[in-house]
């Protein structure tokens, strides 16, 4: 009792820790046919902490085991596997079972399984756990059973015979020597999952049977199209015969004859050893009523016997079979034998010898083998269809449901003798077949002319197949505009019926799931356009084909793309492209150019041509069709161009006072940006050089040029316009002013410069000189600012004291013209005295010179006369400038003296010259203070540089006059 309990310990154990580690169960060797599939039955265990990983992610892979990273087979791609094959078992519940189709000899190799899940990969290649497929030419021969066959005559028996089945969708086909009963077929499962195909042949051992050979064939379809195979075993029966030494017949217990046809009666007799002798030419058969004893055959007379006939058998050997012909109704009688030879006459009238012969007017119904047909979609499928051959010279055709495959026709012998057609049928079971009436018909012909006689038989396929037709419909049909709710339905044929159903969005290589009903409701877009779904029985799942829904939509994704690409020269073309996504397709195309605010059309085709310029950079394009408008993105073509729009800026900008310092800028758009920048002074037809960057300092003066600034990138150069800076400067008097006596008139011209621009008025005597009848002004502006004085008769008047003053807001500058007066009467008496009086003078002025001039040499003063002719008269120039330098005042003035007017013998006195007085004047500027005693040469009459000359002031101490 002990040893049993530890047994069962041992037992409890080992299975729980198989239970708790990896370990799967495959058989060590299966032998396949090339051509065809095998099924690897295959189950596996895990330890309890990883089943719940055991999901609808798990993929069943198959490995070569000489080399585990080559992956023969892959559940998740089984159509792209090297050997293409189907999971048939379910991996949730640790079942790996697999079909691998078409195996071929090159495929003979050690296999082992590997489990992928997303939280789980194992692989069981343990020795234990390896299966080795050999794959033969030639399919394994069949086993039978009993090996031997020896009995009684009467006994029954039966024989079973045994053929591998490693592809359960092409099991083999057996068939048995014919005549002999009926056999049972099925599929029979073995200790290692695998299985086989068994028939049972039960029959009642007969003489007839003695020293026959009873076999069993295994024929074998390919998947691969090529011819089947076939191979067949088999035994000799060892019947022993109790009744051989009697006389005794054998003829079957009833036939069926359709009327009007023939009847062919299997019959054979045994007689006693000592009467065979006896069976000679001489013997004939006849066949009487069995109820009053007429004979209606005789052999040796078949034409004259009443039913006429022909014996077909060799009584020599004990073969009695006779035909008779066109039977009818009234022959339907029991008939027995009787034989008659020289030395031998026998009736075999017993009960067992005596044959019903049942005359109908149809014929017998055709019997179907199997009587159901249910079986999954590609099972090979043999069906039997037999009816009864009663007339051998006219067989029943048999005809089957056209279409389903090719028919194999034989006359076969049953166990009495007689004869039936036989029409057995192969084809693949497909869902096609499901639900048909596969239907086998007989067809009699007979021999009295009479029409033919037909019946047949049928049943229904039940074929149990994956879903098959998986289909999407749309509802609403058609197009559909985005946003709007559609109705999916999935729809498929599947025996038994559906079970669940997903759906799924397809997005490129990914499939998005979105439901789990037949019918769902979404909402549709542009991208969500693609959906399939899958539909799943007990057998497989089927899937859709990608449904494409008409999702119309306004245009999207509108871009615009230019060629060439990249920079492109300004006045270059260039071609513009509009591209968008739409649905219905885009039907217009409208291109503008986008200038600020403003949109401009420039065209209304997907592709236009344009040339481009630097202000034409930015553009974009508008797709439209019957749901609405795309509209692109501002695309800007990098256009490159010589730099435009040079100018020059100042700072400070607006005028500039003489001597400051500004700063020049040099400004211009161009792409590729400018690299170099150059300035110049535009002087008369020359240009100088005055600097190279974009940004320069200068301190300027009046008597500066014009600027100008030049810009350079890679495409060319730009140059700014002459830019002239406003510099002001205080008023200056030109040399060019002078004085003209004529005869009567005297013309004074006054001309002056300066910035702003000055004003001239004239002093006469310190007060300011209107128009008038004695004095005409006039003012010119031609190049600076002149005015003209015209003093008529000037004879008459004093213009000793005659003054240009021009001020602006800088300064002032004055000019006093020396002009001596002639007067003809009151001063000739006085002439020598005048003379004498000048000569002193002239003699102390020149003394005074000499000591200013030696004590003022670093002033560099010039002297000053009033020399000319009597037309011209000259004059000196003063030019007030800085601060403090007053008109001189009455104390202190310049004299001038006209050398020819003191010639002339009737000037009764001297020229006096006085000045107006300081307060009577426009004060000077402050600059003139600096420069008063500053000389410089002349640079030009009328230009901007100024001419500074020394004033020479004398004292006046002549006397007053009276």
């Amino acid at each position: 009792m002990a040893v049993v309990l530890t047994l069962l310990l041992s037992v409890c154990l080992l299975h729980g820790a198989l239970c708790q580690a990896f370990q799967s169960f495959v058989p060590p060797t299966i032998e396949v046919l090339s051509g065809s599939c095998v099924t690897i039955p295959c189950s596996f265990e895990i330890p309890d902490k990883f089943k719940s990983r055991l999901d609808k992610s798990c993929r069943v892979l198959w490995n070569q085991y000489d080399n585990d990273k080559t992956v023969l087979f892959d559940s998740g791609n089984p159509q792209t596997s090297t050997i293409k094959g189907e999971l048939t078992g379910d991996v949730t519940k640790k079942d790996c079972t697999t079909t691998l189709n078409n195996m071929q000899p090159a495929d003979s190799k050690i296999y082992f399984l590997r489990l992928q899940c997303d939280n789980l990969k194992y692989n069981f290649h343990k020795d234990n756990e390896r299966v080795y497929i050999s794959v033969k030419a030639a399919p394994p021969t069949p086993t039978l059973t009993a090996s031997t066959l020896k009995v009684k005559e009467g006994t029954s028996v039966g024989l079973t015979c045994s053929a591998p089945a490693p592809c359960l969708s092409h099991p083999p086909a057996l068939t048995w020597t014919p005549g002999l009963g009926d056999a049972q077929e099925k599929l029979q499962e073995n200790q290692d999952k695998t299985k086989v195909k068994l028939s049972v042949l039960t029959f009642t051992a007969s003489h007839l049977h003695h020293g026959k050979k009873i076999d069993c064939k295994a024929t074998y379809n390919k998947q691969d199209g090529s011819t089947e195979s076939a191979v067949s075993t088999s035994l000799t029966a060892d019947i022993s015969c109790a009744l051989c030494q009697r006389l005794q017949s054998f003829v079957p217990p009833t036939i069926e004859v359709l009327s009007g046809s023939c009847v062919t009666i299997p019959c054979s007799f045994n007689i006693p050893d000592e009467y065979e002798s006896s069976l000679n030419r001489s013997c004939r058969v006849l066949w009487k009523q069995d109820d009053n004893n007429n004979i209606v055959f005789d052999s040796g007379t078949p034409q004259t016997s009443s039913i006429k006939g022909e014996l077909t058998g060799d009584v020599t050997k004990k073969n009695c079979t006779t035909t008779l012909n066109n039977m009818q109704p009234a022959d339907s009688r029991r008939y027995f034998f009787r034989l008659e030879c020289n030395d031998l006459k026998s009736n075999f009238a017993k009960n067992n010898e005596r044959v019903n012969i049942s005359v109908k007017a149809a014929p017998p119904t055709p019997t179907l083998t199997a009587s159901t047909l249910k079986v999954k979609e590609g099972t090979s499928v043999g069906l039997t269809c037999s009816a009864p051959a009663p007339c051998l010279s006219h067989p029943p055709a048999l005809t089957w449901t056209p279409g389903l495959g090719d028919a194999q026709e034989k006359l076969q012998e049953n166990q009495d003798k007689t004869k039936v057609k036989l029409s057995v049928l192969t084809f693949t079971a497909s869902h096609l077949h499901h639900g048909k009436k596969i239907y086998c018909k007989a067809t009699y012909n007979k021999q009295d002319g009479s029409t033919e006689s037909a019946v047949s038989t049928s049943l229904t396929a039940d074929i149990s197949y994956s879903p098959r037709d998986t289909t999407v419909s749309v509802s609403p049909s058609g197009p559909v505009p985005e946003g709007r709710n559609v109705t999916l339905t999935c729809s498929s044929s599947a025996n038994p019926p559906v079970r669940s159903y997903t759906w799924y969005r397809a997005d490129g290589g990914q499939e998005t799931l979105i439901g789990t009903r037949q019918v769902v409701n979404i909402k549709v877009s542009k991208d969500d356009s693609q959906f399939f779904c899958k539909a799943e029985n007990d057998i497989g799942a089927g899937r859709s084909n990608i449904s494409h829904t008409d999702i119309q939509y306004s245009p999207k994704d509108t871009t615009v793309s230019v060629s060439p690409s990249g920079p492109v020269p300004e006045g270059r073309n260039v071609t513009l492209t509009c591209s968008s996504s739409a649905n219905p397709p885009v039907r217009n195309y409208t291109w503008y150019r986008a200038d600020g605010g403003q949109e401009t059309l420039i065209g209304t085709r997907q592709v236009v041509n344009i040339k481009v310029s630097k202000g034409d950079s930015l553009f974009f394009c508008k797709a439209e069709n019957e749901i609405g408008t795309g509209r692109s993105n501002i695309s800007q073509i990098d256009v490159q161009y010589s730099p435009k729009n040079t100018t020059v800026s100042v700072s400070p900008s607006g005028p500039v006072p003489e001597g400051r310092n500004v700063t020049l800028t040099c400004n211009s758009t161009a792409n590729p940006p400018v690299r170099n920048y150059t300035w110049y002074r535009a002087d008369g037809g020359q240009e100088t050089l005055i600097g190279t960057r974009q940004v320069v300092n200068i301190k300027v003066s009046k008597g500066d040029s014009p600027f100008f600034c030049k810009a350079e990138n890679e495409i060319g150069t730009g140059r700014s316009n002459i830019s002239q800076i406003d510099v002001q400067f205080a008023p200056q008097i030109l040399p060019s002013s002078n004085c003209t006596n004529a005869a009567s008139q005297l013309n004074c011209s006054c001309r002056t410069v300066g910035n702003p621009s000055p004003t001239l008025k004239w002093y006469l005597d310190g007060l300011p000189v209107n128009q008038s009848d004695t004095f005409g002004i006039s003012s010119l502006n031609d190049t600076g600012l002149r005015s003209i004085l015209i003093v008529n008769q000037p004879q008459e008047r004093d213009l000793s004291n005659l003054l240009c003053l021009s001020s602006n807001s800088l300064g002032s500058a004055s000019q006093r013209f020396c002009v001596a007066s002639r007067k003809s009467q009151g001063h000739t008496l006085l002439f020598p005295v005048f003379i004498t009086t000048v000569a002193a003078l002239l003699v102390l002025v020149c003394a005074l010179l000499f000591v200013i001039r030696a004590q003022r040499t670093q002033h560099n003063l010039a002297k000053n006369q009033c020399t000319g002719d009597t037309s011209t008269l000259p004059m000196t120039q003063l030019l007030t400038s800085g601060e403090g330098n007053e008109v001189p005042n009455t104390t202190q003035e310049d004299i001038y003296v006209n050398t020819n007017e003191l010639r002339q013998e009737e000037a009764d006195q001297h020229a006096a010259v006085p000045e107006p007085n300081s307060t009577d004047l426009p004060s000077s500027g402050p600059n003139n203070a600096e420069e008063t005693n500053k000389s410089s040469e002349k640079k030009g009459e009328e230009g901007s540089d100024v001419i500074y000359s020394s004033v020479i002031k004398l004292k006046d101490k002549r006397p007053n006059h009276q």
